[in-house]
């Protein structure tokens, strides 16, 4: 497993990603109330897997998945969740983050509460935090997969041109119940000729 981020972690975990437009900042137990009354969502968690519960998200859902497994595993530098917030006032909108899947290789999760969708945050949020991905740590290269019918998020994929590579067998299926799903990958190679560092 890759522990090179052990420096990084010391100095910049707590620091914020900019954009134009928003503010990532790296999630804390104070944003609970706002993942729990915005992630409980149908619109959201159908397209998510187990072992995110559904249909009913526990009323202490997001407090327990940010005390049992992101603050470990950000600690250990893992994992690395971040709440997009609009720049202007700072409203939460949704979330990001990525986490290590081997050694070079991670993986990255996104959603956007209803009301901010449609905008071009997501596409700005993601490119955000592939820059502090590869600027930051030895990751090579950025997976992200979702439901083949997951029409939204694959047009996220499409916008911050990330590599296609094929439909593959999804398991555990979706809780929408997709068996597949697509699967994506942005190279450090990719990303610094595409978007630069």
């Amino acid at each position: 497993m890759m522990y090179a981020l052990v420096a990084f972690y010391q100095e910049s975990i707590l620091s914020n990603i900019t954009t134009p437009r928003l503010t990532l900042t790296p999630v804390t137990l104070a944003d609970a109330p706002f993942i729990q009354a915005n992630f409980a969502d149908d619109s959201i968690l159908r397209w998510m897997r187990h072992p995110v519960p559904y249909p009913v998200y526990p009323e202490d859902g997001a407090i327990t998945f940010l005390e049992k497994v992101v603050f470990p595993q950000r600690e250990a530098g893992t994992h690395f969740p971040f709440i997009i917030r609009r720049a202007e006032d700072a409203t939460p909108m949704g979330s990001v983050g990525v986490k290590l899947d081997t050694d070079h290789t991670w993986e990255m999760g996104f959603w956007l509460a209803g009301q901010f969708r449609g905008k071009g945050y997501m596409p700005e949020a993601v490119i955000a935090t592939m820059r502090w991905l590869f600027k930051n740590t030895t990751a090579e290269v950025l997976e992200i997969s979702n439901a083949v019918s997951n029409d939204a998020s694959a047009a996220v994929q499409q916008k911050t041109r990330c590599d296609f590579h094929g439909v593959f067998p999804a398991n555990p299926p979706y809780h929408c119940g997709d068996t597949e799903n697509d699967v994506w990958s942005m190279s450090r190679q990719s990303f610094i000729a595409r978007h630069g560092l």
